[in-house]
């Protein structure tokens, strides 16, 4: 796991977040969602991930955590530079 990473933190409050707090983050044009923005990553991390991305998980897109998602339960398909993303956040185990 990458010290110092904000990815485990962020994972926990997605999960524990009530859904109507989520869907109301959402729902409200013009102001970013502050859990999505914590799963871009770096812009190397973006471009690493893009082509995997565009690849399997274009359903998913834009929403971040969704593409996460996708990613994970695509790891043995993605690319290197993409699964060392995952291992760089401790995202790519189950």
């Amino acid at each position: 796991m990458h010290s110092g990473s904000i990815w485990p933190l962020a994972l926990c409050l997605v999960v524990a977040a009530p859904s109507a707090a989520f869907a109301q983050a959402q729902a409200q044009p013009g102001f970013p969602n502050p859990l999505q923005q914590m799963f871009q990553g770096t812009p190397e991390d973006q471009a690493a991930c893009r082509g995997d991305s565009g690849k399997f998980c274009k359903d998913a897109e834009p929403d971040q955590l969704r593409v996460l998602a996708c990613l994970r339960s695509n790891r043995t398909a993605i690319s290197t530079a993409c699964a060392n993303v995952l291992r760089k956040y401790g995202q790519y185990g189950p």
